[in-house]
């Protein structure tokens, strides 16, 4: 039987199909397959922007730059890749995370998956690893955007920047907001940076901000409260929701066609982790029990998900924190309950990031509460021993 000729599907087919692939990633890979391929969609200049030089936010000092960078997350899956020099195959016994992208001078790097912080390129320690991706299977899991200023190549005071591309324009708009001031907005045309009205991150270290169907979600943590607001093109401020009660960090994850909203709590003697989905018709966060498939990967510059399929584990359903915060790196299995534990009681992610070059002291992150819990029960069985031999020799004084 003879092979099909996949360079001859109708052209109107291969239209449909590149429409479904929401991945600049994927769509090169499209159309590396044979000229026909590429030809289908012949207008498709991916980052035709980027890297952008951009006046600094906040209006600090004017005359310097910054300059805006894209980089993107991939999971390269467990597989099995030839090397022709040494004819035999070179395993990836298990999934890696990597983040591909430009430094300010436009040369293409690796990057530390998940420590957007780090300004130096990533280097796999005392490994030598060549990455083809002619032979490897890839996931694209995302995109962060990198505000750097021009004269600080290795500061970067800035907490978050999001892009949204609003129906009609070419250009997104670009949101950032830093430690101590209010999300503000550069829109295409703009000389500097517009503050956003009626929008205030009270307690930045609580709240986040994403990218959501062309439009940027603000979430914020007011008096225990989570507000939510979503942001026009036109600095238009619509209110989705305030009145969830989540008193821990706030962070956004879009999964898929959803948003979620993940609040992290600490107590005296445990951290637990409550999911939200957004209810748009309704305006309304609806707690969410099960994820599915889906892992959830939340970070304080970056979130975002994969399938526990792809990552080749056995079940999904969990959510790993990533900032490295007060309440540090840790898992949180909704499979069995909400709280979260150290990432060494689940060998698979604990690998999975150890390898992808997290630090094995944040790894290695136990979690104390327990070990509170425990020495104040055995203070408390101690002094109801001292407290019941005190009696007993009351008692014997009192025969006596």
């Amino acid at each position: 039987m003879a092979k099909p000729d996949w360079s001859l599907l109708p052209t109107e087919l291969l239209q449909l199909i590149s429409e479904k692939l929401n991945s600049e990633f994927y769509l090169l890979r499209f159309r590396s397959v044979c000229s026909t391929w590429r030809s289908s969609i012949p207008n498709f200049r991916p980052n035709h922007f980027l890297p952008l030089k951009l006046p600094k936010p906040f209006g600090i000092n004017n005359d310097s730059m910054c300059c805006l960078l894209k980089h993107n997350i991939f999971l390269i899956k467990p597989t099995t890749i030839p090397i022709p020099i040494q004819h035999q195959p070179q395993k990836i016994l298990q999934p890696l995370l990597i983040r591909i992208g430009p430094n300010v001078k436009g040369k293409i790097h690796l990057w530390h998956p998940l420590d957007l912080g780090q300004r130096l390129p990533f280097h796999f320690p005392h490994e030598v690893v060549v990455f083809d991706f002619n032979h490897i299977s890839i996931v694209d899991l995302g995109q962060v955007f990198v505000l750097q200023p021009s004269d600080s190549p290795q500061y970067d005071p800035y907490h978050k920047v999001v892009a949204a591309t609003y129906p009609g324009e070419q250009q997104p708009h670009f949101v950032t907001y830093d430690w101590l001031r209010d999300p503000c907005m550069f829109r295409p045309g703009d000389d500097g940076w517009m503050n956003i009205p009626n929008v205030s991150l009270s307690e930045c270290y609580f709240g986040d901000i994403c990218n959501f169907k062309g439009r940027t979600c603000v979430v914020d943590r007011v008096e225990e409260m989570a507000e939510t607001v979503m942001v026009g093109p036109d600095l238009s401020v619509d209110l989705v929701e305030a009145e969830l009660l989540c008193p821990g960090q706030l962070r956004l994850c879009v999964v898929e066609s959803e948003l979620l909203l993940v609040d992290t709590n600490s107590g005296d003697y445990d951290a637990w982790i409550d999911v939200y989905r957004l209810d748009e018709k309704k305006k309304k966060w609806v707690e969410l029990s099960n994820l599915g498939d889906r892992v959830l990967f939340l970070g304080k510059k970056c979130s975002f998900s994969a399938s526990a399929f792809d990552l080749g584990f056995a079940k999904g359903n969990c959510v790993i924190n990533m900032d490295l915060g007060d309440i540090g790196c840790g898992i949180c299995d909704l499979n069995s309950e909400n709280k979260l534990l150290p990432l060494s009681d689940y060998p698979d992610y604990f690998n999975l990031l150890a390898a992808s070059g997290l630090d094995g002291e944040e790894l290695h992150w136990e979690n104390g509460f327990d070990e509170d819990e425990e020495s104040e029960d055995e203070d408390e069985e101690s002094e109801e021993e001292e407290d019941g031999e005190s009696e007993d020799e009351e008692d014997g004084e009192e025969e006596k």
